[in-house]
């Protein structure tokens, strides 16, 4: 005759598979983190290969290897790379808007791109203009620094830098970093703010025809670009995104996870051989 199991024995059971239960999902959740890691060196391995291509090159007009930090990614997400790639599976935020746009005056103080005390906006075909006062208790005639942002394709905006009657130190910023640090030399000069989304940043010093092989050229970074005068340290600890280290591209193509003091010239006297390209 068979036996039925009992309460206690069904119990064990259930406390068994619990504790297996318990044991293993540490090891599944690492799991998922690696596979995560491995798929975002795998994106950062396309994106080498793609800097490379020739239509990068056609685009760069054959002078830089690597594009400005102000034209990445709108360089090289024009040789047909999905726009996915551009995105760390581990930070969904990506960069690419004209929200974070702020004109510093040459006394100090910042203006948000929107209407306001200091900004006149204006809407144009396919271009918005903004007009600034560049003095706090000035006589708001609204000419000292005048921008127009076209809005093209989607997630592409392109900043021109129109003209100026305003004082030398006037400046503009994209998501914290100085794009324009001197608006009255710069009348007619044009920015691309992200030609698509990302959260991977450029090393700000690659744009030029030769870079050593173990030059830094992308990694995953809050910021558009990298080492170009930030708070290093801070920017590198943050970005942390797989299991405390850092996903890092190098210009002979490799990919490499690195720790933040691996990489910060601040910490580590080694390090700053990694962002020279020379």
């Amino acid at each position: 005759m068979r036996r039925a199991f009992t309460l206690v024995e069904l119990l064990v059971v259930v406390g068994i598979i619990a504790l297996l239960l318990t044991l293993l999902m540490p090891n599944l959740s690492r799991v998922n983190d690696l596979a995560r890691a491995t798929n975002c060196a795998s994106q950062l391995g396309q994106i080498g290969r793609a800097f490379h291509a020739p239509d990068v090159h056609q685009a760069l007009a054959g002078q830089t290897r690597y594009p400005p930090h102000s034209y990445w990614p709108s360089i090289p997400l024009n040789v047909g790379l999905p726009s996915e790639i551009f995105i760390c599976p581990d930070e969904t935020e990506a960069f690419a808007d004209a929200g974070t746009l702020q004109f510093r005056s040459q006394e100090g103080w910042f203006a948000s791109f929107e209407a306001g005390t200091h900004c006149a906006v204006t809407e144009g075909n396919g271009y918005t203009d903004y007009a600034f006062e560049d003095l706090w208790n000035g006589d708001f005639d609204m000419d000292d620094v005048h921008v127009r942002i076209y809005h093209g394709a989607p997630e592409r905006l392109v900043i021109e830098k129109m003209g100026t009657a305003g004082y030398t130190d006037n400046a503009i910023f994209y998501r914290g970093e100085q794009l324009i640090s001197d608006s009255s030399h710069s009348t007619g000069e044009g920015f691309v703010l992200n030609g698509g989304l990302t959260n991977y940043g450029i090393n700000a010093q690659v744009a030029r025809v030769e870079v050593a092989p173990r030059t830094v050229v992308l990694l995953d970074y809050d910021m558009q670009a990298a080492n170009n005068g930030e708070d290093q340290t801070v920017h590198l600890q943050a970005s942390r995104r797989h299991l405390g280290k850092l996903n890092v591209l190098f210009a002979d193509e490799s990919v490499r996870r690195m720790g933040a003091a691996e990489l910060d010239p601040g910490v580590s006297t080694d390090a700053a051989d990694l962002w020279s390209p020379e």
